[in-house]
């Protein structure tokens, strides 16, 4: 799932699942690199769930290990390490998506916008470019695509740092932090600082 997509776990009986959750912007991953495909795909309305073979599982949950170990020791050079297993378990998703005519199909023009309302979505970008043709493709406004971009971001800070609410919100392109507030609780359905304590505990 990519940032700021509101999501739940799946239900049902005898699920297995293993939680690689991340800050793409850390590890300087966006959805422009082809190992973060899957998640570009996903804004764009595809499914996120993926079928992965029995190889590839074993090869994932090997890598998953050694990601657990090295958060553990926590050397120097852990930060690389853990970025080179975060790219190999990356390319095995984006290896597992089937390539369908209807997505070679998609027009450019709208991959493009989408790519770069996310690289500037925190600055003063022109929605008159991009609005129309992404309206059109996707059924979503310009406007909501900068929102959950914006709303990403912000939960990232929340995560990561100690950032006060009313500090983040311009930080992320809004000047009123009670509009800030409401539109991040629109998107998680709890108010940032309410989703700061459930996240870190």
């Amino acid at each position: 799932m990519p940032a700021g997509v509101p999501h739940r776990p799946l239900a049902g009986e005898n699920i297995d699942y293993w939680l690689l959750g991340f800050s793409a912007s850390s590890f300087s991953f966006d959805e422009t690199q082809a190992v973060m495909q899957p998640f570009f795909e996903v804004r764009l309305g595809a499914t996120p769930i993926i079928l992965l073979s029995s190889q590839a599982q074993e090869k994932i949950q090997t890598w998953l290990k050694l990601l657990e170990q090295e958060a553990e020791i926590q050397t120097p050079e852990s930060n690389e390490v853990q970025r080179s297993l975060i790219t190999l378990i990356l390319a095995e998703v984006a290896r597992a998506i089937p390539i369908e005519k209807e997505d070679a199909s998609k027009s450019n023009l709208v991959a493009k916008a989408l790519r770069y309302i996310q690289q500037y979505s925190l600055t003063p970008i022109s929605l008159s470019d991009v609005a129309a043709a992404v309206k059109s493709e996707t059924g979503f406004t310009v406007g909501t695509w900068i929102t959950s971009s914006r709303i990403a971001k912000a939960a990232q800070l929340l995560q990561h740092t100690d950032k006060a609410i009313d500090q983040i919100a311009p930080l992320i392109g809004w000047q009123d932090t009670t509009h800030f507030i409401r539109q991040f609780r629109k998107i998680y359905g709890v108010t940032p600082a309410v989703w700061r304590k459930n996240i870190r505990s």
